[in-house]
């Protein structure tokens, strides 16, 4: 199959059956587990004794599995809760943490570290999410105060409609005064969780891109005009709200690109009420990047020049500059310059 094929929206989406589910046997009995097999019972079922027979296996053809995804569900064992590295920005939180309930992700961004991080395509959900909510609790009871990524190595808002993992975090986080949760997402999805009671300490960031870089790059992703549009009801809706340019991506007229879309945004009614802004520019483990590039052939985003060094791709320093100097230009008279952060590697 040629390497970078297009894929729609309905070719990545879980929210069709998967052709096979493979269940871990421990998994069976979770509430989670019982939940999938119940809205999947077309898919055909094979137990494994883990997760990783399926996912781990060498040689597998990540492009061709992308076409069809297989739902594999298994139960997460020994460190749950994970620290935030240097590609990931702490929002001046002191003790940043992340977690990963599910592997992999619906869309198919030719940026995205996961094609990288993974030989498989798959996606891996871990049933055992009170293990998780009990890991956090224990963690802060050590560390007093927690920033919590959920959706890092997967879009779960993308997913809630089959499952709820964000509406449980969220409940979770109304009985938790020192928790702060961050839900990250390139979904429109917002009314999955529309009916929740909105929590201060929990923010929904939306990443958005130019609609050129969405059509070339973010494949099954949300259009842009439909995750404004998700943007403009939370604000509506009281949520706490971040906006992540990131990574930025000086492809074509990015300029004018970028500068349409910040006009978009701040003509959102109540975007004043945007709690912060995060603008990043592209950055990888140097490993992750190799297989990216392997998997998207000659994809600009990964054939462009970058910086390597300390075992890590970035930017070099005169395009990061550039990128963050339009930027603060282009913001300074709209947004209040300590709700920025810039991250650049």
């Amino acid at each position: 199959m040629r390497e970078g094929l297009p894929l729609k929206e309905s070719q990545i989406s879980l929210l069709r059956s998967p052709s096979h589910l493979y269940v871990e046997r421990e998994a069976r009995g979770y509430p989670l587990c019982e939940l999938l097999l119940g809205r999947f019972k077309g898919s055909e079922i094979v137990e494994v004794d883990s997760y990783k027979e399926v996912f781990n296996r060498f040689k597998q053809n990540w492009r061709l599995q992308k076409l069809s995804p297989k739902l594999i569900l298994g139960c997460k064992r020994g460190e749950l809760m994970y620290r935030t590295g240097e590609f990931v920005p702490n929002f001046k939180f002191e003790n940043a943490y992340y977690c990963s309930q599910v592997l992999n992700c619906l869309y198919d961004c030719s940026y995205c570290f996961l094609q990288g991080m993974y030989q498989s395509a798959n996606m891996v959900v871990f049933v055992n999410d009170d293990d998780f909510h009990k890991a956090a609790d224990n963690l802060l009871e050590r560390i007093k105060q927690l920033y919590l990524c959920i959706s890092y190595d997967a879009d779960l808002l993308a997913l809630e409609g089959v499952l709820p993992l964000c509406k449980r975090w969220i409940e979770h986080c109304h009985r938790k005064p020192e928790l702060h949760i961050e839900i990250r997402t390139k979904s429109a999805n917002y009314s999955a969780i529309s009916s929740c009671e909105p929590c201060e300490r929990v923010v929904l960031a939306w990443t958005l891109s130019p609609s050129e870089i969405c059509s070339k790059f973010e494949r099954g992703a949300a259009p842009l005009a439909a995750r404004l549009n998700a943007i403009g009801r939370a604000l509506a809706g009281g949520w706490q709200v971040r906006i992540c340019f990131d990574p930025v991506i000086p492809e074509g007229s990015w300029q004018e690109g970028y500068s349409e879309l910040m006009n978009e945004l701040f003509a959102l009614p109540h975007s004043e009420r945007i709690k912060d802004i995060s603008i990043g520019g592209f950055r990888m483990n140097a490993e992750h990047f190799k297989r990216l590039s392997e998997k998207s052939g000659s994809s600009p985003v990964v054939t462009k020049e970058y910086l390597a060094a300390n075992g890590k791709i970035a930017l070099n320093e005169k395009s990061a500059s550039k990128i963050k100097g339009f930027f603060q230009d282009i913001l300074k008279s709209r947004f209040d310059s300590e709700r920025v952060t810039y991250l650049f590697g």
